[in-house]
């Protein structure tokens, strides 16, 4: 309790000792102060209620302003509706022709489509079936070798009849008519005007008294290389001669007999003697080459003045290897080499020239094991016949 009585006269004390606060101020003007708060207070009261009317009111008008704009669109597309409703019918015509038209024209894609992707399976398998072959292998019984000459007289054109109606004394008058020499540019040097009966190893030729040809030194070259081809895989070795003219006389006759040494070498090329005329395989260089290497090469040359072309690409690259079992290795690289008809050629010439060599076989590396029907994997056998010839219904 006297703790309490000493802080109120603390209290007291403080308050005394605090300076005196006198107002000069009148009442009257004390009373204008106080009444000029009072408006002023109200004057504030009454700005904040119109300012609480101006949002209401403005969210009215804008409410009404979308109303109507509301009813405006509204009416628009009703009249748009009407519009349209008039015109339903021909756009669904309109779109309905599109809609045939557009699956007329798919279905006409996919039918080109499938006729394409038919054609183009049609060409791949005539592209294959349609290769060229001048080789064949027959047996020897059932063939009939012959041999024409190029148009100018210049090379020897094998030819190999099959399943020929052999008959004593052979005579190649029909086996002639068989080939359209002209169209060709094929020439018979004059066996269709001999008759030959075969007696062992020795034949008897007779000769016709139409036979006519001029003893120059292509004319005798090219019969000397007929002749010793008509007969290299028989074991004649002699022909006599009955009967003699102007040019058989002047041919290596020993008495009135003429004694075979074979065919020799040969390099292949291709003979065609223009666009129509079939394409054969000539023998060219007949006993010109004495090594295989060389001859390969020359392949390479075209002569155009005999209508003879390369069978070997003249950018090709050759490597060769003779084994012991004569079979010759040969690796070729070409760009021009592939699937196609003069890679076919190639091969065929090489075989055929590699055979006149004396080759057995030929194993080719030329980047593919299948080329046209021949299996390159293994080794290709050379004792094939050119340019063959099929009769009736011997035609494969």
């Amino acid at each position: 309790m006297n703790k309490d009585n000493d802080n109120v006269e603390q209290l007291k004390e403080q308050l005394r000792s605090m300076p005196k606060v006198k107002d000069e101020r009148s009442k009257n003007e004390i009373y204008r102060q106080i009444q000029l708060k009072m408006i002023e207070q109200e004057e504030k009261k009454q700005r904040k209620k119109r300012w609480v009317w101006i949002p209401a009111i403005s969210t009215a008008a804008c409410a009404l302003l979308v109303f109507m704009v509301f009813l405006t669109q509204d009416k628009d597309r009703i009249t748009q509706f009407e519009e349209s409703s008039s015109s339903t019918a021909a756009d669904e015509a309109q779109i309905e022709t599109f809609e045939s038209q557009e699956n007329s024209i798919q279905r006409r894609d996919a039918e080109e489509s499938a006729e394409m992707e038919k054609a183009g399976e049609s060409d791949t398998s005539a592209n294959d079936s349609s290769l060229q072959y001048q080789l064949e292998i027959l047996p020897k019984e059932d063939i009939q070798q012959f041999a024409l000459i190029t148009t100018p007289a210049q090379y020897l054109v094998p030819v190999t009849f099959s399943k020929p109606d052999i008959t004593e004394p052979i005579t190649f008058q029909n086996s002639v008519r068989e080939i359209d020499l002209a169209a060709n540019g094929l020439q018979d040097i004059g066996l269709q005007h001999m008759t030959f009966t075969e007696e062992q190893q020795r034949v008897q030729v007779s000769v016709q008294d139409d036979f006519i040809l001029e003893p120059d030194h292509t004319n005798k070259q090219l019969f000397d290389q007929i002749i010793n081809w008509v007969f290299q895989d028989t074991e004649v070795n002699q022909i006599h001669f009955n009967q003699t003219n102007d040019f058989i006389d002047q041919i290596n006759m020993v008495g009135d007999t003429y004694k075979l040494k074979g065919s020799g070498t040969a390099v292949y090329k291709q003979y065609q003697y223009n666009s129509q005329a079939s394409a054969w395989l000539a023998a060219t260089k007949i006993g010109q080459f004495e090594s295989i290497d060389a001859a390969l090469n020359e392949m390479k040359v075209s002569e155009q003045q005999y209508h003879v072309t390369s069978t070997i690409p003249s950018d090709a690259e050759i490597e060769i290897e003779s084994s012991k079992d004569n079979t010759l290795s040969i690796r070729v690289f070409s760009e021009d080499i592939g699937q196609n008809q003069r890679t076919v050629n190639m091969v065929e010439a090489i075989i055929a020239t590699a055979n006149s060599f004396g080759y057995e076989s030929v194993h080719f590396q030329i980047g593919y094991d299948q080329v046209g029907k021949y299996n390159l994997t293994k080794a290709v056998p050379t004792d094939q016949q050119m340019n063959v010839i099929y009769r009736g219904a011997n035609r494969p």
